[in-house]
């Protein structure tokens, strides 16, 4: 991708907020596949586990805990999902930008304010996971992962720069997932205005969007989903493990659903209002005047009949983003993956 390319799909902002666009400004430049840089950086998170393990005297107990390479193929997929959410974002803009009614600076205000929101919350979520796992550094001997090692202090060195890299990329994915994704459609809902014959258009408009919030779900909710349960497995709190999988379910389907009632409800208006100003123009076309030649009412039939099928097309619009078959598909993948935990602590009991 070119250099202007990429300028336009991140936001004109401060350094710290280009710091969650430079793994997007890197791969972008990089002649590699997107899911290649992404392995890569999972396969180096877990080698240097590995030799955090080597260090810490113990390195076949770390290849042997799965949690450790759940924690790298969970890095690996939000790597991905940010690479892919910026694209999604710029195919959005193009394809919605024809038909935004300008205000102000018009389009290139769009992208800005939708690029702003899609990495609104990365400080936040970035500074809670680097906090929140700082006791693993600062103690390694009091984390259940690494208190069994033969000597725990050697993990710090080690973990310190590692969790920088789990919190850029998993900040950054849970932040698009939880929040970039309700504020952009917020923002469509709220404070966007959009020219006649959208509807018309049909939803190709917001296939962008759709194939965004597919893509998160694929390479941030689905996979935290599976890295909480997987994990939890060997811990010995059974309530509050199921407790903390039903705030983490709570969240991630409130936050799936959330874009969807937001496009939802903005779909069902630009229907009403496509239907209001159909049926007035074609209430006007029919009122022929008394003094219309022929040229002039064989006009008016030829528009009435073209009115009359976009009246047709937009009544047969349903405003929904997504069908049915994608919520079956995250529900049964819930219940599969709950199911899954279940049987798996049976097992190992």
């Amino acid at each position: 991708m070119e250099a202007t390319q990429i300028a336009e799909a991140r936001p004109r902002t401060s350094f710290a907020g280009r710091i969650p666009w430079l793994w997007y400004d890197l791969t972008s430049r990089i002649p590699v596949p997107l899911w290649v840089l992404s392995i890569l950086v999972g396969v180096s998170a877990y080698l240097g586990l590995a030799f955090a393990g080597w260090l810490a005297g113990d390195v076949e107990r770390l290849l042997r805990d799965y949690r450790f390479a759940l924690a790298s193929g969970i890095t690996a997929f939000a790597a991905l999902g940010m690479g892919l959410a910026p694209s999604s974002l710029k195919r959005l803009q193009e394809k919605l930008s024809a038909w935004i009614v300008p205000v102000g600076d018009g389009s290139a205000d769009f992208q800005q304010a939708t690029s702003r929101a899609l990495m609104r919350f990365f400080w936040p979520a970035f500074l809670l996971i680097l906090i929140g796992q700082s006791p693993s550094v600062i103690n390694p001997g009091g984390d259940p992962w690494t208190r069994d090692f033969p000597d725990p202090r050697a993990f710090s060195p080690i973990l310190a720069p590692l969790y920088v890299v789990f919190a850029y990329f998993l900040g950054g994915a849970i932040s698009i997932t939880f929040g970039g994704l309700i504020a952009i459609a917020y923002r469509l809902k709220r404070c966007v205005t959009f020219r006649p014959g959208i509807v018309l258009a049909g939803k190709a408009a917001f296939a962008p969007l759709r194939n965004l919030i597919l893509t998160m779900w694929a390479t941030s909710s689905g996979p935290l989903l599976v890295f909480f349960i997987l994990a939890t497995l060997v811990r010995e709190s059974v309530v509050t493990d199921y407790a903390l999988a039903s705030v983490v379910l709570t969240l991630i389907l409130v936050t799936t659903m959330i874009p969807h009632l937001f496009i939802n409800s903005l779909l069902a208006r630009e229907k009403a209002k496509e239907l209001r100003e159909i049926q007035s123009e074609i209430t006007a076309t029919a009122n022929t005047p008394e003094t219309a030649d022929s040229t002039e009412i064989t006009r008016r039939m030829f528009r009435f009949q073209v009115l009359t099928h976009q009246l047709q097309q937009a009544q047969a619009f349903t405003p929904t983003l997504m069908d049915i078959r994608f919520f079956i598909q995250v529900g049964t993948s819930i219940t599969g993956i709950v199911l899954a935990n279940v049987l798996l602590r049976n097992l190992l009991g």
